[in-house]
């Protein structure tokens, strides 16, 4: 699987617009569920799916050692055009 990364005009940060099969579509809100210590972005925080990327496809070791079968590049509300990369197991779909 070849992934096009690319920093877009006014944007910081490389990401993809990749969508991975059974991923959360991009375009979709999503919300921060859970965090680890040392986490920048606070449980509540509400985004935007930006890409998407099967973790299995890229480094089973990876996603075994993450723990996700998807991991994410994310625009949160309060970083508008500053692109986040996540593991799947941090966000949900906002109820």
């Amino acid at each position: 699987m070849k992934l096009e990364m690319a920093n877009e005009p006014g944007w910081i940060g490389d990401f993809s617009r990749h969508q991975a099969k059974g991923a959360i579509p991009n375009g979709s809100r999503i919300m921060k569920t859970r965090a680890e210590p040392g986490d920048m972005t606070p449980v509540g925080t509400f985004g935007t799916v930006l890409g998407s990327i099967d973790t299995r496809e890229i480094d089973p070791a990876f996603a075994t050692r993450m723990k996700t079968e998807y991991a994410y590049w994310v625009e949160w509300d309060d970083a508008p055009k500053c692109a986040v990369f996540i593991v799947g197991w941090k966000i949900g779909r906002p109820t």
